[in-house]
């Protein structure tokens, strides 16, 4: 198993808990906003373990305010960590996916991806964009079935 995330120390732990229980676990250092993070994290998967069959792709944030107090920065933040991420997780994850003839991805979305409150735009559009993005994803066929939670 290989998983990511930007706090080291929780990682570390988890990588511990699950090395203890007799797992093999990889933690790699990634940032999802981050473009070549995740590409590296993907290849650095695939390169110790051989394949990908399966992307569990969790990583999401939420800032609650009206709409119209959101700053441009804590729009982009939630928006490129929910969305963009996923996006970037799923356009490296794919192709691999493909080599090995398939694989499952899934991706949290949030049950305030249709319903919502004035609090939530951010995090409820960078949910609702998932669900289409996913939906999109579906369509590539050739053994690869996204899973959307």
């Amino acid at each position: 198993m290989s998983f990511c995330g930007r706090r080291a120390t929780l990682a570390n732990e988890l990588r511990s808990a699950i090395k203890a229980r007799g797992g093999e676990a990889q933690y790699i250092r990634v940032d999802v906003r981050n473009e070549s993070d995740i590409k590296n994290f993907v290849d650095r998967t695939v390169e110790k373990f051989g394949r990908l069959d399966v992307a569990f792709n969790n990583a999401g944030i939420t800032l609650e305010e009206p709409l119209h107090e959101y700053s441009s920065q804590e729009w982009d933040d939630v928006i490129n960590t929910n969305l963009r991420g996923v996006f970037l997780a799923i356009r490296y994850e794919i192709p691999n996916m493909l080599r090995s003839g398939g694989g499952k991805f899934v991706v949290t979305s949030s049950s305030n991806a249709l319903p919502t409150s004035e609090r939530r735009s951010a995090y409820s559009a960078s949910k609702r964009g998932s669900v289409g993005l996913i939906q999109s994803a579906a369509a590539v066929k050739a053994g690869i079935i996204p899973v959307l939670n």
